[in-house]
C-alpha cells in the first residue's frame, strides 16, 4: 500500500478511514511482490504451527469443553482436534490456541499480527468455501490495514499500556469480509469498526501468561461483528 496514507493533522477521522479502506481494498494478490507472498505464507504456517504445538494447553482445553464438547456438523474446523465449532466459537478457540505458548510472530509497533487476524481468515473462508488465493489476499489485507494503524498510533499506544495486538488487530480482522465471497463490495469503510471498545485492553505484566492474555479475556468473536455488519 502506498506510503501516502498518513495521519495529518488537517485529515479529518472520516477521511483516513474512508482513505484507508480504499487503499486495503484495492490491494490485488497478482500485483503483490514475491517477497510479500513468500512472507504471508510463512506467517500462516507458523501461526498454524504454534496453535498446534499449543493445542493441548489447559486454556485450549477448557474452551473446548466448554464451548465445543461435541462436534458441530455445521461448524468449522478447530484445528488439530478433529472437530467443528460454531463459527464465533472456532474463532475464540483457534485464536487462543496460536497464542497458548506467546510464541507467534511478532512486528513491532503491532505486536502479534497473524493471530488477529488468521482465525477469522480460517473461519470465514471455510464457512463460505473461499479459495487458497482469496483467503491468502484477505489475510494480506487485514495484516496491512492492522499494521498501517498500529504505525500510525506508534510506539506510545502500548507503551501508555494499550495492547496493540487487541486493539489494532479487531481493525485487520474486520478488513477481511472485503475479500471474501458473499461481501457487498459497497461497504469497504463499514469493515472498519469506529469503536473496537470489545477489545480494548491493558498490556499489563500478567497479561504475559496465556491464560489472561486479551485473547482470552477479550473473545476474538468480537471481530466478527464487523463481518457481519459488512454483508448485504
Amino acid at each position: 500500500m502506498p506510503d501516502d496514507v498518513s495521519l495529518r493533522p488537517e485529515t479529518d477521522t472520516q477521511t483516513l478511514t474512508a482513505t484507508l479502506a480504499d487503499s486495503v481494498s484495492a490491494m490485488r494478490l497478482t500485483d503483490m511482490p514475491t517477497a510479500a507472498l513468500t512472507v504471508a505464507k510463512q506467517c500462516l504456517l507458523d501461526w498454524m504451527g504454534v496453535a498446534l504445538a499449543g493445542r493441548n494447553e489447559p486454556l485450549v482445553r477448557i474452551l473446548i469443553d466448554e464451548l465445543a464438547p461435541a462436534d458441530d456438523p455445521g461448524g468449522v474446523s478447530i484445528l488439530g482436534h478433529g472437530r467443528r465449532a460454531r463459527l464465533d466459537d472456532a474463532v475464540l478457540i483457534n485464536g487462543a490456541m496460536g497464542h497458548a505458548l506467546d510464541f507467534d510472530d511478532v512486528i513491532m509497533p503491532m505486536g502479534h499480527p497473524t493471530v488477529p487476524v488468521a482465525p477469522v481468515v480460517f473461519a470465514l473462508a471455510q464457512q463460505r468455501g473461499a479459495s487458497g488465493a482469496a483467503a491468502l489476499a484477505a489475510f494480506i489485507a487485514g495484516v496491512e490495514a492492522e499494521c498501517r494503524i498500529a504505525r500510525l498510533l506508534g510506539p506510545s499506544h502500548y507503551a501508555r499500556g494499550w495492547h496493540t495486538t487487541a486493539t489494532t488487530g479487531t481493525f485487520g480482522a474486520a478488513k477481511i469480509s472485503r475479500w471474501l465471497p458473499g461481501t457487498s463490495t459497497t461497504h469497504k469503510s463499514a469493515a472498519i469498526p469506529r469503536h473496537p471498545w470489545a477489545e480494548i485492553c491493558f498490556a499489563s505484566p500478567p497479561a504475559r501468561t496465556p491464560r489472561s492474555h486479551p485473547l482470552a479475556r477479550h473473545p476474538p468473536q468480537a471481530r466478527l461483528q464487523p463481518h457481519r455488519a459488512a454483508r448485504p
